[in-house]
């Protein structure tokens, strides 16, 4: 079974912020900002919009973060990430080559690396 088949984005109450769920993420959208938490019992994140929260599988973080914005993926376009350790103490702008396949990587690739990061996205209305 393909992982698109699989894919799913499921509007959910606000979780209880404890040791079951790890900041993964801070994202800033064109329009909004998003957290993302990841569950490494289920291996899926959690991702709150300031509004909304929403769960989905571990995937494409292009995949997911389209839904997310709703815009293509291909229209996403990543201007800066920043790589932090565990605890956001550590941090650094990330590597250009990092930087270029970013959206190319899945949540799992972070979460399970024990990284964290902060990113600035844009998206290309030309591209839509």
């Amino acid at each position: 079974m393909s992982s698109f088949s699989t894919f799913y984005n499921v509007s959910i109450p606000k979780p209880i912020l404890n040791d079951d769920l790890e900041q993964l993420a801070q994202i800033k959208g064109p329009h909004d900002s998003l957290e993302v938490y990841w569950i490494p019992k289920t291996k899926q994140i959690v991702a709150w919009n300031g509004f909304e929260w929403w769960i989905q599988p571990n995937g494409p973080i292009s995949r997911s973060l389209a839904v997310l914005m709703d815009c293509r993926e291909w229209s996403i376009i990543t201007e800066e990430l920043h790589l932090f350790d565990r605890d956001y103490k550590n941090g650094e702008r990330a590597p250009e080559e990092m930087e270029r396949k970013f959206l190319e990587c899945e949540w799992s690739d972070y979460a399970c690396d024990k990284m964290r990061f902060q990113a600035v996205l844009d998206v290309d209305v030309g591209s839509d």
